[in-house]
């Protein structure tokens, strides 16, 4: 195909750039206490990682749904994966 282009006179468009990955909207210490919240754990309910990850907070007020869109941000940057167990939302730990 490249040679075909280059034997026509065409050239590929140089705008053609890789797919970045999502911007990390996470503050890095609330990142790094949901990983904490996981300890040793494969896998953990929704709410049990959300009720850990409070009692290793501290101060740090977050609520169920800012929680879960940190979660979110955090799959698409490749940490974390969305499961389902026994029909409850459940995390993975992929890093």
């Amino acid at each position: 195909m490249v040679k075909q282009l280059v034997m026509l006179g065409a050239r590929p468009p140089e705008s053609i750039e890789p797919p970045l990955a999502p911007p990390n909207t996470v503050p890095p210490q609330i990142e790094d206490l949901i990983l904490w919240a996981f300890g040793k754990a494969l896998i953990e309910f929704e709410a049990t990682l959300y009720h850990k990850f409070h009692l290793l907070s501290g101060n740090i007020v977050c609520g169920k749904n800012e929680f879960r869109w940190h979660l979110q941000n955090m799959e698409e940057r490749g940490l974390l994966k969305s499961t389902e167990y026994k029909g409850v939302p459940s995390w993975s730990r992929l890093k």
